[in-house]
């Protein structure tokens, strides 16, 4: 698979799902063998989370998923995260499968496999952002020059 990344770090985490197709990257990306990701040098963050992590989201109950989410960011110590519903021409937006998308902003992530862990336990929560250990290559575009960072 080759593709972008909305955010990156150095260990080839990375958050996606800006373009609302979350779910079907993630299921493209685990079957391939390997995953390319290409980026531009404004991607590449020491810690992942300045970029609003998608979590999507069952329609039906989808504001009682908003409070388990608000609890579950509190209980991992995230006080101040704000979600925003994702809309489109004013309406909430649909993703490719259907389901919403809430937007939460963290700043930055403290454990992002313990916060991958914990969202994969929230029913009503379809899937998340965070792509861990999955990348295998990440081509960094910067001014004349492309940086390669390929896992071991």
């Amino acid at each position: 698979t080759i593709d972008g990344a909305d955010e990156a770090d150095r260990n080839l985490d990375l958050i996606k799902g800006g373009g609302g197709m979350l779910l079907r990257e993630k299921i493209v990306a685990t079957a391939s063998k390997k995953m390319i990701v290409i980026a531009d040098e404004s991607k590449l963050v020491p810690r992942l989370g300045r970029y609003p992590l998608p979590v999507e989201v069952v329609g039906f109950g989808h504001k009682t998923t908003a409070v388990r989410l608000a609890e579950l960011f509190r209980s991992l110590g995230y006080v101040d995260v704000k979600m925003i519903l994702r809309t489109k021409d004013g309406a909430p937006f649909k993703t490719d499968s259907g389901n919403l998308i809430y937007d939460c902003a963290f700043g930055a992530i403290q454990d992002a496999p313990k916060l991958a862990a914990a969202l994969r336990a929230v029913p009503g929560i379809v899937e998340h952002g965070l792509f861990l250990g999955i990348a295998t290559t990440l081509l960094i575009a910067g001014p004349g020059d492309v940086e390669v960072i390929e896992r071991a």
